[in-house]
């Protein structure tokens, strides 16, 4: 390589100082005034830096940096001013392996190991890259390795940011602003604020690398984020966004550990979404056929009808908010409870933060209205699983509270069916036996009319009769005393009874006298008459 050192001038006015550095891959040049001023050197200039793999003079410095070993261009351009053991770059601009820079930075070696603080705006802030760095694993990706010291923790790094990208291959977002202290083995990221996609992301991170052991301590909420950024595995299941806040702690020695304890709390808050594959009201349809297909439907014909009504459709879910916990890496939303109308959608879930694979399990539950069953629901129960981060999630459905439900229906459908049946046959023999009662009161009053019309005739009649009977017999009677009357009448004409003796007078007498009516006689029995009597009743009745 080439060297260039020139100095040009006086101490006292100033000196115009060149340095450069020239190698086959890497150009170096400061150009400036270096000056003395009461006992203090000063060096205020320009600094330029091109360089096609820049890290041989990292590893010169003993700087090893993760992910790198393959090469990494370099540029760097700034103002730069010296004095003592304080280094200022300010109108910096540059790019390291593509990652492009700009901002104020000041390097104090007033120790053995710098201190940078600064306003710094890059284009890419790698979380990844921070990680290593705390861990002083250099590879991540084995995630049961065990964590090593921190690198450069005798650094001081004190640094207000801004990104234009910032997070994780997995979690990228972008316009962050942060303040980014290293110190001691312990990274914190305070007043960290970034765009997601959609939302907003804030929150700050303590985490602290103790003898290999990561210590976190972190708060953060998310706004109007999309779910499946948020949880990826629900991406084919829910679209919508929703607002996150979340405080966890953890501590372990490997990756795995780590997340393995994490714990905290939160809330989550939907917006309201479509859930495909979820039929709100599948129940009267399911009801429906089943009632056509009658009393002796198999659970296997109810599968089959289940299995399409209740997910041909989806249900609209009102805006949600969630509690959710975290416990020993796994992320838990517990009793969560939505609705459509009265259709209800119940269970828990639960997100490995390791695996990244969601699990859990619901319950579907209908309202049957007026076509419920004592005792039993129209219920379908439901299970969420996923293989692996990389499959889709799958859910399965058990119809059998469903089925208990149809089946029992059905059966008091029949006993309704059948007791409606003997309702009728026993109103209709009710009703016969009414209509014979009524009858037999309509002919019995029919026939007292009768009996007492026929009494009230008789009784006329029969006073009839005994009027009649009586004038017969004042008439006789009459007729007797006037055939008395003119017996004596015709005695007292004949004159005095003579000399004759009685016996002869007795002879003599008119045959008339002999010939008076008997009044008793005369008079019929009253036996009779009433005989007589029955006889023309019997003859009027018929």
């Amino acid at each position: 390589g080439k060297s260039l050192f020139h100095m040009s001038g006086s101490l006292d006015q100033g000196l115009s100082a060149r340095v450069a550095l020239e190698t086959p891959d890497t150009k170096m040049s400061m150009d400036g005034d270096f000056r003395t001023e009461e006992g203090t050197a000063r060096f205020t200039g320009l600094g330029d830096l091109e360089s096609e793999d820049i890290e041989p003079w990292w590893d010169l410095f003993g700087y090893i940096f993760p992910s790198t070993g393959l090469g990494t261009e370099a540029s760097a351009h700034a103002r730069i001013r010296i004095e003592e053991d304080t280094y200022e770059f300010s109108e910096l601009t540059g790019s390291v392996g593509g990652n492009g820079f700009e901002g104020d930075v000041k390097v104090d070696w007033q120790e053995e190991l710098p201190k940078i603080d600064g306003d710094l705006s890059v284009a890419d802030l790698d979380l990844t890259f921070l990680i290593s760095v705390l861990t002083g694993r250099y590879d991540l990706s084995d995630s049961t390795g065990l964590f090593a010291a921190p690198l450069y923790a005798d650094h001081t790094i004190d640094l207000d940011l801004q990104a234009q990208e910032f997070g994780t291959t997995e979690a990228l977002m972008h316009d962050a602003k942060l303040r980014l202290i290293y110190r001691d083995g312990a990274l914190s990221l305070n007043g960290v604020e970034a765009k997601t996609q959609e939302g907003r992301l804030t929150g700050s991170a303590e985490l602290q690398n103790s003898e290999g052991s990561i210590i976190l301590n972190g708060q953060m909420a998310l706004e109007n984020a999309s779910v499946e950024k948020i949880i990826p595995t629900l991406a084919p299941v829910i679209d919508t966004n929703a607002d996150l806040t979340l405080a966890v702690t953890g501590n372990g020695k490997s990756i795995d550990a780590f997340i393995g304890s994490l714990t905290g709390s939160g809330v989550i808050r939907t917006r309201e979404f479509n859930l495909p594959g979820i039929n709100p009201s599948a129940v009267g349809s399911l009801l429906k056929q089943a009632d056509a297909i009658g009393y002796e439907i198999t659970d296997e014909q109810i599968e089959k009808l289940a299995q399409f009504e209740t997910t041909n459709g989806s249900m609209i879910i009102a805006p949600v908010e969630q509690p959710i916990s975290i416990t020993s890496g796994v992320v838990r939303a517990d009793n969560v409870a939505v609705a459509q109308g009265k259709t209800m959608l119940s269970g828990n879930l639960a997100y490995d933060l390791a695996e990244q694979k969601l699990s859990g399990e619901g319950r579907l539950t209908y309202d049957a209205g007026a076509e419920g069953v004592a005792g039993l629901s129209p219920e379908v129960a439901l299970a969420f699983d996923q293989l692996d981060s990389q499959t889709v999630l799958s859910i399965s459905r058990d119809f059998t509270l469903l089925a208990g439900f149809v089946r029992q229906r059905a059966l008091e459908r029949e006993q309704a069916r059948v007791e409606a049946l003997q309702a009728r046959l026993l109103e209709k023999q009710r009703l016969r036996r009414e209509v014979r009662y009524l009858r037999y009161e309509r002919s019995s009053a029919l026939r007292e009319a009768e009996e007492a019309r026929l009494r009230v005739i008789a009784a006329a009649r029969r006073q009839a009769l005994l009027k009649a009977q009586a004038i017969e017999a004042e008439r006789i009677a009459r007729e007797a005393a006037a055939a008395r009357e003119e017996q004596i009448q015709r005695l007292l004409e004949v004159g005095p009874p003579d000399s004759r003796p009685s016996s002869e007078l007795e002879t003599d007498a008119p045959d008339a006298v002999t010939d008076v009516p008997q009044v008793e006689e005369a008079t019929p029995p009253v036996g009779s008459i009433f005989e007589n009597f029955e006889q023309q009743l019997s003859t009027d009745s018929r």
